[in-house]
């Protein structure tokens, strides 16, 4: 729903308060005054996601939603293409039509802070709304979870799962599900599936594509033009920076939140500088997506790059 709605308590968000406001008048004040804060509070757009909504659609027809069998969708793609991004808008999506559901989020650093087992037993306690489980005690084969999660239609996503023990461990077998479960798996690693692959019914590979030339720039424009009126005056730095994040959705944020409310001239000094000086935030990214690329990707993606540096370098001078 749009903030302001929120905000302002319009629509739905109205009918409620109104109808009961005189029997709970100081509670429903409280109410519209945690309302107005929530709506201020600063988060993603879900209209503004640009070229979210075809690949949300390709990934829930891979989840097949009403199959009476169990699933799993591996999300798979490089570091900063927007995994979790997709992850998170289809599990908002679907959740509803599950009797319980879960996002363990970015497994590979949690899993070296705290272990496989603690994150295990949080996923189970998310599920089955068990609160109180005992975080030291085994989690794999445990009878409490063969009795209660197979009577269970869940919706799980596993967020940045990085080694195929992982998988095992958080997945487990078929059996722990209730009949038609889903299991989104993000990852910068296809071959995490293959020893698990067996266990579950139905495996399907849903890989994350760059942005397109004309998706890379709505992107950019979003994050460094607020105004779009302006679009038309930035025209060709804009395709500089575009040129330079590569189509990587998370490079476009970052380089386009960096531009933002600059001059021109700031912007002809900070895209030149990227060429002699690149900014290690951007750089960050780009390496994240470079070290989850298998051999022959990289050399692809480091042909791609050294092409793009080069059309912004022939374009500096252009200009």
């Amino acid at each position: 729903m749009d903030p302001s709605h929120v905000r302002k308590q319009k629509g739905n968000n109205a009918t409620a308060p109104n109808e009961l406001e005189k029997h709970f008048r100081d509670k429903i004040q409280r109410w519209r005054a945690a309302l107005t804060e929530a709506a201020n509070l600063s988060g993603w757009d879900s209209q503004g996601l640009v070229g979210i909504q075809k690949r949300i659609e390709k990934i829930e027809s891979l989840l097949c939603i009403g199959s009476p069998d169990v699933r799993m969708v591996c999300v798979w793609g490089m570091g900063g293409i927007g995994k979790t991004t997709l992850a998170t808008a289809v599990y908002n999506s679907l959740y509803s039509q599950f009797e319980g559901g879960y996002f363990l989020a970015n497994i590979r650093e949690e899993s070296k802070r705290y272990g496989l087992n603690h994150l295990a037993k949080k996923l189970l306690s998310g599920l089955l709304k068990e609160a109180c489980l005992d975080m030291g005690t085994p989690f794999v084969g445990s009878n409490f979870v063969e009795k209660q999660l197979p009577r269970k239609s869940v919706l799980v996503v596993l967020d940045d799962v990085n080694n195929s023990k992982q998988l095992e461990y958080l997945a487990g077998e078929h059996v722990w599900y209730g009949p038609r479960s889903r299991i989104t798996v993000t990852t910068r690693d296809k071959q995490v599936l293959s020893k698990n692959a067996q266990s579950i019914d139905e495996v399907e590979i849903y890989e994350v594509e760059k942005l397109d030339c004309d998706e890379a720039l709505e992107l950019f424009h979003l994050n460094a033009l607020r105004n779009n009126s302006l679009a038309t005056d930035y025209a060709d730095m804009s395709d500089q920076a575009v040129a330079y994040a590569n189509g990587i959705s998370l490079a476009l944020k970052v380089l386009g939140s960096f531009l933002c409310s600059k001059s021109k001239e700031e912007w002809e000094s900070a895209l030149f500088k990227l060429i002699v000086v690149p900014n290690m935030e951007i750089q960050n990214v780009l390496r994240l997506s470079y070290e989850g690329l298998a051999d022959r990707e990289k050399e692809i993606f480091l042909d791609m790059h050294v092409s793009s540096m080069g059309m912004i370098e022939m374009m500096c001078k252009a200009y």
